[in-house]
């Protein structure tokens, strides 16, 4: 077989192809990795995914292995493995407690008519669309802002949208009170002009204390 196969997962690749990190093909097997670590043991047994096993003498209860990108198990080891686990792990989050100061507790979410996102149909749904609109047809867009701060903030509130789209009003106002969740702040009427596959939506929010915060963007269809 030697045509694409073209289910989601695999659009535009060709079987029998393995791809890089990087995204390239791979041209060879990858070359083997020595490692070597206290598993604690005089003896280990070595199992990989098809079940073949073998047992291998260790070093002092040291073992050396050549790793590739085929996973394999260790059997028989002492309790020290899990502290050479440790050394090997990977550190995703600091140890310390790192503030983020550019973070802002004014949060803005733009939502399509009926007030909430569809669920996903698929993981591979690359247009991730919040909602299918008929061209000529006026339809409400709802701004959502939810204020973690303990005092309230004033603002006001636009729409980007594709050239030739209605838009009104072009910019609404906004007041929030502190500790306040997904409050409903603004409502656009919105008429698009012509169907098109995929379109963004943003909203812009301005605010008084925090100045601007971060868009919110949402992908429509227009049939």
């Amino acid at each position: 077989m030697s045509a694409p196969v073209n289910t989601p997962a695999w659009k535009g690749q060709k079987p029998g192809v393995s791809l890089l990190w990087n995204g390239l093909p791979a041209t060879r097997p990858p070359s083997p990795l020595p490692v070597r670590f206290h598993v604690g043991s005089d003896e280990v047994e070595i199992v990989d995914i098809m079940g073949n096993r073998k047992k291998v003498k260790t070093e002092n209860g040291f073992l050396t292995l050549a790793l590739d990108d085929m996973p394999r198990y260790v059997l028989g080891a002492s309790p020290e493995l899990l502290k050479e686990a440790e050394r090997f792990r990977l550190q995703l989050f600091p140890k310390t407690f790192q503030p983020n100061r550019s973070w802002k507790p004014l949060i803005q979410l733009i939502l399509p008519a009926e007030k909430r996102h569809p669920k996903r149909k698929s993981v591979f749904d690359k247009l991730n669309l919040s909602a299918e609109l008929k061209a000529g047809v006026p339809y409400p867009v709802y701004v959502r802002l939810t204020n973690l701060d303990s005092r309230k903030t004033k603002g006001r509130i636009r729409l980007i949208c594709p050239d030739g789209w209605k838009c009104t009003p072009a910019e609404l106002p906004f007041e929030i009170n502190g500790k306040t969740e997904k409050k409903i702040a603004a409502v656009f009427r919105l008429i698009p002009d012509r169907p098109v596959e995929k379109a963004k939506i943003i909203s812009i929010t301005d605010s008084d204390r925090f100045g601007r915060i971060e868009n919110s963007v949402m992908n429509v269809r227009v049939r």
